[in-house]
Parts: C-alpha cells; structure tokens; sequence
C-alpha cells in the first residue's frame, strides 16, 4: 500500500468517526504527535498498529487499503463545511507527498547520472 492511501485514510477514517489525534493514540498506545506523524506521513504507521485500528474502529482492512479517502470524508455525517476543510487537508498531503517523490526521484537520477560520469569507472 502507498505511503499516502494509508496517511490520507488514516486521515479520513479518524474525521469520519469523530476522533481526535489524542483518542486513536491511546487506541495505539501512541502519543497524539505520533498520530499526527502517521498522518502526516512523516513516520509509517506500522501493520500492527494499522491492523489494531482497523480492528478498534471496526473497519475492513480490504476498504482501508482500497478505500477513497475522499468519500470516506464525503459520507461521513459531519457538516459540510467542515468537510471542505478536511477535503482541503487531504489535497495538501497528497501536494506535499507528490512533492517530495518528485525530488527524490530527482535527486537519485543526479545520483546516478554522478555516478556515471566518474572517470574511475572506465579504469
């Protein structure tokens, strides 16, 4: 599963069960600045971890892997003014994850390209 289905579901699953950080932390046995790193997708959610709050929140694995976290934010029963903000949050992670792929793909292709240049290996 990609580094952002599972920050962005995490994400939209803990808004559309009305939890906050501090709650699903003590579900995981986490602090809430571990949760919000987890959605942040800072640090990666371990599958224990993951697998306890699917468990906890009573939610199908299969749907939290496939899921769209897009509509799991639009289904939930929050207003719909709050769900433009969530929907907004969930935008700018997925900018700033894109972000960050693009310059380390970048980055390992000047890597490479260093590499390839370097006259000890024609020696």
């Amino acid at each position: 599963m990609e580094k952002l289905q599972i920050a962005q579901m995490l994400y939209a699953q803990r808004i559309s069960k009305k939890k906050t950080q501090t709650q699903v932390g003590k579900v995981l046995g986490v602090t809430f600045q571990q949760v919000q790193k987890y959605e942040k997708s800072a640090n990666g959610i371990p599958s224990t971890k993951l697998l306890k709050f699917c468990n906890h929140y009573k939610i199908n694995v299969s749907e939290f892997q496939n899921g769209d976290p897009y509509g799991v934010i639009q289904s939930s029963d929050i207003h719909p003014a709050v769900k433009e903000k969530h929907y907004i949050n969930l935008n700018e992670l997925e900018t700033k994850i894109n972000r960050e792929q693009k310059y380390d793909k970048d980055r390992s292709h000047k890597d490479m390209v260093g590499q390839s240049l370097n006259p000890r290996t024609y020696l």
